[in-house]
């Protein structure tokens, strides 16, 4: 953790004097967060240690969170959007980098809750607004392929980082930038 703070903070005095011009890539990345699997296709736009993506994300919904009720069904696969932002730190050791992440994903939950009498199910749909915040390291295997993994945590409340539904997240991908 402190390693990851001196890098950081090494990268935040001073302006960078370098002319970046921004580049695009594509990002592919499967996110686990307790009760979700989410895979996702972002396109990247990097500014130097700079990195906004967004794009659309297929969703495995595992398990209800600990507000639904557990007799309820649920639809287990679902569409949404992802977005984030990445700020990644100066090389460590060659082709090697640590870096910090806000993701967000919006997406449906379908749920049939079970009730006494006429109809006996209700189908309710919800929006769900998850955002996590992570840290992960960067290796770029070849000029333009970079693998990456990381470790957060978040909420699916719709506010940035309640910890009134707290979630564990990981996430592993592969970005390649031209």
């Amino acid at each position: 953790m402190l390693l990851g703070f001196l890098s950081f903070h090494q990268d935040s005095f001073g302006q960078n004097k370098q002319n970046e011009i921004p580049r695009l890539g594509v990002r592919l990345n499967t996110v686990y967060d307790y009760w979700v699997f989410h895979n996702t296709i972002n396109l990247n736009v990097n500014f130097g240690s700079h990195n906004l993506y967004i794009g659309p994300e297929l969703v495995h919904i595992v398990m209800l969170p600990n507000k639904y009720d557990d007799v309820d069904n649920f639809r287990s696969r679902s569409t949404g959007l992802n977005f984030g932002y990445r700020y990644s730190s100066r090389d460590l050791v060659p082709k090697l980098k640590l870096f910090g992440q806000l993701n967000f994903s919006i997406f449906q939950m379908k749920i049939f809750e079970n009730q006494m009498g006429p109809p006996s199910t209700q189908e309710k749909i919800s929006v769900v607004v998850e955002n996590t915040a992570s840290f992960g390291v960067d290796y770029n295997i070849f000029n333009k392929i970079h693998l990456f993994s990381g470790l957060g945590f978040g909420s699916y409340d719709g506010f940035f980082l309640m910890i009134t539904s707290f979630t564990p997240t990981f996430y592993v991908g592969i970005d390649y930038n031209w």
